[in-house]
């Protein structure tokens, strides 16, 4: 299949929301603007980000076609219908160095300071942190009172099995059962104590672009098949 494939080519970058970018100007394809077009004052306010790419093409041209057969392995190992793989990707036309504009604004509520990038060229929003709401907090409450319950139960067992515990042939399987059921109840309260976090004074991550979209290493592709 063929499909449009973006790179980030500045190694010294921020995470948040860049592939959501890139991943939304595959979709919208807005009309770039060529250099030849730009005049003189506005070149000299833009070159140093133009000039300070870090990956050289070869480079670029490279990894985007590693990461592109990773990603397609990746997306069929999780399906599970295959026992053999194999690959080859190439490009259609030779790639180009584009400026994507992205504002990332800041802002405080609810005494937590939270974030949004948004595209520069649309002003859509392809990323956000937000304040933790009401049905998030009641869920991860719920969750927190669930595994609780059930570190109640394994707690219980634990103590039947360590209070049983005798010189007998299934000494062995009980000092096993015993480790698994410490390492599930420390695992319990583990969980526990995040989404008590999360519901007290969390924040989540949405993203409001890339959903589904597979990346690798600073490559995105536009769509799978």
């Amino acid at each position: 299949f063929t499909t449009g494939v973006g790179f980030c080519a500045r190694r010294a970058v921020m995470t948040f929301g860049v592939m959501d970018v890139i991943y939304h100007f595959l979709q919208s394809r807005p009309l770039s603007k060529p250099l030849t077009e730009i005049s003189k004052d506005e070149w000299e306010t833009m070159k140093l980000k133009v000039l300070s790419t870090e990956l050289d093409r070869s480079e670029v041209r490279e990894r985007m076609l590693e990461d592109a057969i990773d990603i397609v392995r990746s997306a069929y190992e999780e399906k599970k219908t295959f026992s053999y793989f194999s690959a080859n990707a190439s490009f259609t036309e030779e790639p180009m160095l584009i400026l994507l504009p992205m504002w990332v604004v800041h802002y405080r509520c609810r005494r937590g300071c939270f974030r949004a990038a948004f595209a520069g060229w649309d002003g859509k929003r392809v990323a956000a942190t937000e304040p933790m709401s009401l049905p998030h907090r009641v869920k991860y409450t719920l969750s927190a009172i669930g595994l609780t319950a059930a570190a109640s139960f394994v707690g219980g067992a634990l103590y039947y099995i360590i209070l049983n515990f005798s010189n007998s042939a299934s000494t062995r399987s009980r000092g096993k059962t015993i480790l698994f059921l410490l390492a599930l109840l420390f695992a319990i309260y583990t969980a526990v104590l995040k989404l008590g976090q999360l519901a007290v004074r969390g924040s989540r991550t949405e993203y409001s672009v890339r959903l589904r979209v597979k990346t690798a290493r600073g490559t995105v592709l536009e769509r799978m098949g």
